[in-house]
């Protein structure tokens, strides 16, 4: 429904496939590791999940390549995300600032 897509809702398998496909991420070469990553599910389609998150590229990485890594792992994991990749040290997004 679109309250549970609101809410960022997943069923309990999904979320145990996501936390797999989070490790994965964590584990490419080049990620120093992620920020805020949301999920949730297609609309209509139960099996698709949707999302964005936000990897932290090592210093001496090539960031597009990492993104393009990164998107090609989700698809196998039958996932379309998108993918916000910064150098680490950088801190300019808002997913990364503290807030007050």
């Amino acid at each position: 429904s679109s309250a549970k897509t609101l809410l960022l809702t997943v069923p309990e398998d999904t979320e145990f496939d996501l936390r797999e496909a989070l490790a994965g991420v964590s584990a490419l070469r080049g990620v120093v590791g992620y920020a805020a990553p949301k999920f949730w599910l297609a609309e209509g389609d139960e099996r698709k999940v949707l999302g964005v998150i936000h990897i932290t590229a090592a210093r001496g990485a090539d960031m597009e390549d990492l993104k393009e890594r990164a998107v090609a792992y989700l698809r196998s994991k039958h996932m379309d995300v998108l993918v916000q990749v910064e150098r680490d040290g950088m801190n300019r997004c808002w997913c990364k600032t503290k807030a007050g």
